[in-house]
């Protein structure tokens, strides 16, 4: 999907065959088993309506991207779409949202390392912080019902963002009279320069209120000794 965003003829339509794709994600053999997950990932994509596939014989299969709602029209880019509803007063498809997303995500590996839900949740702060340009942002709770996401998912997601370095979480107190009730909030900043790094395996224990840090000793259990006899 990525690579099918260019060209002026045959727009965000590309031709590969699935071996190339599975080498591109650096599956486990791509003439194989590696090439049967991409043909069963875009089987799915189909299903959904945001792809269309061509198998011609002989050649490679070639991909057509469509609206990424599902609806099953024609990929649009968003930035266009929104700027036309804007310059036609038009009230625009909220399903239409988008944030922006860089190669490296799929370059650096990130796209293999995080799991589904914490690409869900990184997508969820992309749109929060508004692409990473604003700090220290909260979620009510109104807006998380709006996103669709179990708490399950919610609590996996930000806890692995946040240990990779991705996400830092800080408790801030609603109101700062002393004589009331304290309460605290959650708030999100996003380290956009961390997903141009090496998507390495994350460093367990990392402190929400100050970002990455070294991981924790492991405890050490002591034996008791067992009584004389």
């Amino acid at each position: 999907l990525w690579m099918a965003g260019g060209g002026e003829e045959n727009r965000h339509e590309v031709t590969f065959p699935a071996r190339a794709f599975a080498e591109l994600l650096d599956l486990p053999n791509p003439d194989t088993a590696g090439q049967r997950r991409v043909r069963e990932a875009l089987k799915s994509f189909e299903e959904q309506r945001l792809t269309t596939i061509r198998s011609d014989p002989g050649r490679p299969l070639t991909i057509t991207l469509l609206c990424e709602n599902g609806s099953g029209e024609p990929y649009e880019r968003p930035g266009k779409y929104w700027q036309d509803r804007v310059e036609d007063e038009e009230d625009p498809d909220l399903t239409r949202m988008f944030v922006r997303l860089g190669n490296e995500f799929w370059v650096q590996g990130w796209a293999l390392e995080l799991s589904a839900p914490a690409v869900a949740m990184l997508l969820v702060m992309l749109l929060i912080t508004r692409n990473g340009r604003n700090d220290n942002q909260w979620v009510a709770m109104s807006e998380r019902r709006f996103y669709g996401l179990s708490d399950d998912t919610w609590t996996r997601g930000i806890a692995e963002l946040v240990d990779h370095g991705i996400l830092i979480v800080r408790k801030l107190p609603v109101n700062e009279d002393a004589f009331q009730w304290k309460r605290v909030r959650s708030h999100y900043t996003l380290r956009m320069s961390r997903l141009s790094e090496r998507a390495d395996p994350p460093l367990p224990g990392r402190d929400d209120s100050e970002g990455p840090r070294p991981p924790k000793r492991a405890a050490r259990r002591r034996k008791r000794a067992s009584p004389s006899a």
